[in-house]
């Protein structure tokens, strides 16, 4: 089995990561997936990550793409305005900062894995999304 709790959302490329832990996974395996809820976070007010920009980030992995998810975490959580959002943006990934990457409601993670399973690897949703009552939403998948 493979735990990932609170890991997913801060990778440049989760379905890469997907990829690698269903890869070291014996048949039959399990991985547990846990991720936040943008929604009940302080990601609220951040854009979804859509399939489609997954997609690109999986099959064209991109430096620029990636500093835009710095840009749109200063405006959106530390709520800075014009040039002092670029700035902050750019003082965040110089230091290396662990930001959310990539946000999502429920439903995005469903579709991102049933994508998955059509596109890379056979899987299996055993049990999610499940919401709990705090911020997390859970997923148990078998390869």
């Amino acid at each position: 089995f493979v735990i990932a709790g609170h890991i997913f959302e801060h990778m440049k490329n989760p379905l890469r990561a997907l990829q690698h832990w269903f890869r070291v996974l014996k048949p039959s395996g399990l991985l547990y997936l846990v991720i936040p809820d943008k929604r009940k976070i302080f990601d609220v007010d951040r854009n979804r990550t859509t399939l489609e920009h997954m997609l690109l980030d999986y099959g064209e992995p991109s430096t620029d793409r990636d500093f835009d998810h710095y840009v749109d975490y200063s405006l959106h959580v530390h709520k800075c305005h014009g040039w002092a959002c670029v700035e902050e943006a750019r003082r965040l990934r110089d230091f290396g900062f662990s930001i959310h990457f990539h946000v999502f409601e429920p439903d995005d993670m469903v579709q991102l894995l049933k994508w998955f399973n059509d596109n890379v690897h056979s899987i299996n949703i055993l049990h999610g999304p499940i919401e709990s009552t705090d911020r997390d939403v859970h997923f148990l998948i078998q390869v």
